[in-house]
């Protein structure tokens, strides 16, 4: 697998922190940073896939009114509301 190094400045106490955490668990500096924006890089993907669908499917015209959401959330509290009265 190839690889690249990249540099980060990072705050002396994220860097004790860090150096705490790889400490505990037997690893690097390297491999927790390369753990940490793999993490990091696969979240943000994933959110960015996300809201591209969202933007699709305005785009498709495939939506629910704001008015309609905003009924079925009012069933369903009134709903829940009232087994707490019970």
């Amino acid at each position: 697998m190839s690889s690249a190094v990249i540099t980060a400045r990072v705050p002396a106490e994220t860097l004790a922190l860090i150096d705490k955490v790889v400490r505990q668990r037997g690893r690097s500096r390297s491999w927790f940073i390369a753990e940490a924006v793999k993490q990091a890089a696969t979240a943000q993907a994933k959110f960015d896939a996300l809201v591209q669908e969202g933007v699709d499917d305005i785009e498709a015209g495939r939506i629910v009114p704001h008015d309609e959401v905003m009924a079925h959330f009012e069933t369903l509290i009134a709903k829940y509301e009232k087994q707490c009265r019970d």
